[in-house]
C-alpha cells in the first residue's frame, strides 16, 4: 500500500501541478508541500481535510489505507462543517474512546496492539495530541471505521460491531478484560453458528400451519432419553444442513439437556 508522501505526489502531479502551484492553491509554503513529499513532515488534521477536499479524495486513499479515492457517503464537505484545529482534537478524542469502551476495551488494551504508550492514548482521546500517519491508519484499522471517520470528516455515527467479524479478523478481543486466545474465538464463532442454526430451527417452526400436529420437540429436556434423541438430533442436523454434528458437540449438547433435567429435579 502507498504512503502518505507517495499519494500525494502522485494526486499532485495527476493534476499536472507543480509544488509551489499546490502549496498556493491549499495555502500553504512550498516548503511544507516538499516536507511531506519527502516524508520528513506530516501535516495536521486540518491540512489532511484540506489537501484530500483539494483533490476529492477520501483521507483513506490520500494516507494510503485504502485503493478507493470516492469520498465515503455523509462528508462534510463544506468549510463551515468543517471543525477547527482545536475542535477536531477534541472530537477525534471523543470518537476514540467511544470506539473503546463501546468495545470494553482499556486505554492499555489499545495502546498494547497499536505500539504506543497508554499515556499516549488518553492524550489523543483527551486533545492534547494528535495520531501522526501510520498511528492514525492503525488506530482505524483496529476499530474497523474510515480514518474520514475518525477525523470529524463523516457524520458522527457508531459503526455497529459485527460480532463475527471481530472474531475472525480482530486480533485482539476481550471478554471480561481479558483477551481471547485463537482457540476460544474459534470456539465462540462456532457456538454463534450453532446458535443461529437453531434459531433457523425455532423460526421455520413458528411458521407451520396452526392446524397441524405440532410434532414432539427434538430437544424436550423433559423427555429426554440421551441414546434416542442424540441420535434424532444428529440425524435431522445432517438433513437439514448437510453435515453431521461433531461427537464432541454432541456431547456437550447432551450435558446441557442433563444439567436442565437436573435443575427440573427430573434426574438426580
Amino acid at each position: 500500500m502507498a504512503t502518505f508522501s507517495e499519494r500525494l505526489k502522485s494526486l499532485r502531479e495527476e493534476k499536472g501541478l507543480l509544488q509551489r502551484e499546490l502549496a498556493h492553491q491549499v495555502n500553504l509554503s512550498r516548503v511544507a508541500i516538499t516536507y511531506y513529499e519527502q516524508g520528513k513532515r506530516f501535516p495536521d488534521r486540518d491540512t489532511l481535510i484540506k489537501l484530500a477536499k483539494f483533490f476529492n479524495v477520501s483521507l483513506d486513499y490520500l494516507l494510503g489505507a485504502s485503493d478507493i479515492k470516492r469520498q465515503p457517503d455523509g462528508i462534510l464537505d463544506t468549510r463551515d462543517e468543517i471543525l477547527d484545529t482545536r475542535e477536531a482534537s477534541s472530537d477525534l478524542g471523543t470518537r476514540l474512546r467511544e470506539l473503546r469502551m463501546a468495545r470494553g476495551l482499556r486505554q492499555e488494551d489499545v495502546a498494547a496492539v497499536i505500539g504506543v504508550t497508554p499515556e499516549a492514548i488518553g492524550m489523543y482521546e483527551n486533545g492534547k495530541r494528535e495520531p501522526k500517519g501510520e498511528i492514525l491508519v492503525a488506530l482505524a484499522d483496529f476499530f474497523s471505521v474510515p480514518v474520514d471517520y475518525l477525523l470529524g470528516r463523516e457524520k458522527k455515527t457508531l459503526p455497529p460491531i459485527d460480532l463475527k467479524e471481530a472474531l475472525t479478523k480482530n486480533d485482539y478481543v476481550l471478554v471480561d478484560g481479558k483477551p481471547l486466545s485463537p482457540g476460544d474465538k474459534k470456539r465462540l464463532a462456532t457456538l454463534i453458528d450453532t446458535a443461529m442454526s437453531f434459531k433457523k430451527l425455532e423460526d421455520k417452526a413458528e411458521v407451520k400451519e396452526a392446524d397441524k400436529e405440532p410434532e414432539e420437540p427434538i430437544l424436550n429436556p423433559d423427555t429426554f432419553q440421551e441414546d434416542f434423541d442424540i441420535e434424532r438430533l444428529a440425524a435431522h442436523l445432517e438433513g437439514e444442513y448437510g453435515r453431521k454434528p461433531s461427537q464432541e458437540f454432541l456431547k456437550w449438547l447432551a450435558g446441557q439437556i442433563k444439567s436442565i433435567r437436573c435443575e427440573r429435579g427430573i434426574e438426580e
